[in-house]
């Protein structure tokens, strides 16, 4: 954020290259405004990004747990299988 000293230096500076005094206000102000949406939009971009990171590694569990379900359960068929060629 644009600290008191930082505008204070900022408004000389354009001042001198003949920006008024209220100009340079609004500048400032304009700032200010440009500063606090970007830092928004930074916060939201980081939630969005820690919100698909959790899903990615709830999703990742999920899938891990029905693959091994799936390999039992196709262990479970070939035993089964196994099984009836014996009794054949």
């Amino acid at each position: 954020m644009l600290d008191d000293k930082c505008c204070r230096c900022f408004c000389q500076t354009t001042t001198e290259v003949g920006l008024t005094a209220g100009a340079c206000d609004d500048e400032v102000s304009l700032l200010r405004q440009q500063t606090e949406l970007f830092k928004e939009d930074f916060e939201n971009e980081r939630r969005d990004h820690q919100r698909t990171k959790a899903q990615v590694q709830s999703l990742t569990i999920q899938w891990r747990t029905l693959h091994d379900e799936l390999r039992r359960c196709q262990a479970k068929v070939r035993f089964g299988i196994d099984l009836l060629y014996l009794c054949i």
